[in-house]
């Protein structure tokens, strides 16, 4: 017998090559509409992906639905060089490294990030993925988040989790 997590589960599941894809969307349920299901929702990938045109909030416009706007900034992943470590061990590891000094050069402390690449062979790969991480480590990650009504258009079950989404932000 198995008493694994069932979120652990149902991940592992989606990972394998051919696995489903899931989704659970929420409902209201049909015999009280004060209260909300989830529904799981299992199929490929195409099955699953968004119907229709992206969906819309203006934040700008008074009583558009959106109740509150938020953001928010990490630092924790900032860093002036990052390194990429391919296949190997010790000198016949593959290993490449680059730098972007402009952190450092506004005050910031030296910070350093790596990424793996355990089966990796090509150090134009390894490269190319070193280069991607110092520049996705340039700058803090930065998190919108909102609340909006659930009686005003797009309305709540008719957009889910991985929608997108085109939000008007007021200019402040």
């Amino acid at each position: 017998y198995n008493l694994g997590w069932l979120g652990d589960d149902l991940r592992e599941l989606t990972k394998l090559d051919g696995g489903p894809d899931l989704r659970f969307r929420p409902r209201y349920v049909p015999t009280d509409a004060t209260r909300i299901e989830w529904v799981l929702e299992h199929g490929a990938i195409d099955i699953l992906e968004q119907a229709g045109p992206d969906h819309q909030w203006d934040a700008k416009v008074e009583r558009s639905g959106v109740t509150k706007l938020g953001v928010s900034q990490d630092g924790t992943g900032l860093a002036a060089m990052a390194w990429a470590t391919g296949n190997g061990q010790e000198q016949a590891m593959k290993l490449t490294a680059s730098r972007d000094a402009t952190l450092v050069k506004a005050g910031y402390p030296w910070l350093e990030a790596e990424v793996s690449a355990g089966d990796e062979e090509s150090l134009a790969v390894l490269q190319s993925i070193s280069d991607r991480k110092v520049k996705d480590s340039a700058r803090p990650w930065d998190t919108w988040s909102m609340t909006v009504r659930a009686d005003v258009e797009p309305v709540l079950g008719s957009y889910l989790p991985g929608d997108w989404a085109v939000v008007n932000t007021p200019d402040n």
